[in-house]
């Protein structure tokens, strides 16, 4: 076994990169080897184990007030719940409110109008949020109706 000098960690010199007769291949911070199963406890190359996003949750870029309650984020996830028919109803509660549109689906008020639904707010939560955080409504909901998010 080659004992490992901090000016070979310095310069990256590990010698021939072979491990040989009883190395375990700890490796150096130039190059960190493997990990050892018959070392335990010792890790090399921590993986973090990262949540998975939620991709139908919005994250407003700064808390939200409204009605006296102040929110860092909504879930939207309850559009998985809605059916033909809520999409129906947004359609023509826009043709009701004079929007006309040959792609409502894509379209702020509809998402305003599919969130409410799905969120169990008022429409008028998402319809007075800040203009960013609507567009940003506007694409979970399209991405959602055109199966970008599952």
């Amino acid at each position: 076994m080659r004992d490992i000098r901090m000016e070979d960690i310095e310069t990256g010199d590990t010698g021939t990169g072979d491990i040989g007769a009883g190395e375990t291949g700890k490796g150096t911070a130039a190059d960190p080897g493997t990990w050892d199963p018959d070392t335990p406890g010792e890790v090399i190359g921590l993986e973090t184990e990262v949540e998975p996003k939620n991709e139908l949750e919005l994250n407003f870029q700064r808390p939200y007030t409204f009605a006296g309650q102040t929110y860092e984020s909504v879930d939207l996830s309850g559009l998985r719940k809605l059916r033909a028919k809520d999409l129906i109803e947004a359609s023509r509660e826009m043709e009701n409110g004079g929007t006309r549109s040959f792609t409502p689906e894509m379209t702020i008020e509809n998402a305003c109008i599919l969130a409410a639904k799905a969120a169990k707010k008022p429409v008028e939560f998402f319809q007075w949020m800040p203009l960013a955080d609507a567009v940003q409504l506007k694409n979970i909901v399209v991405n959602f109706l055109y199966g970008a998010v599952e």
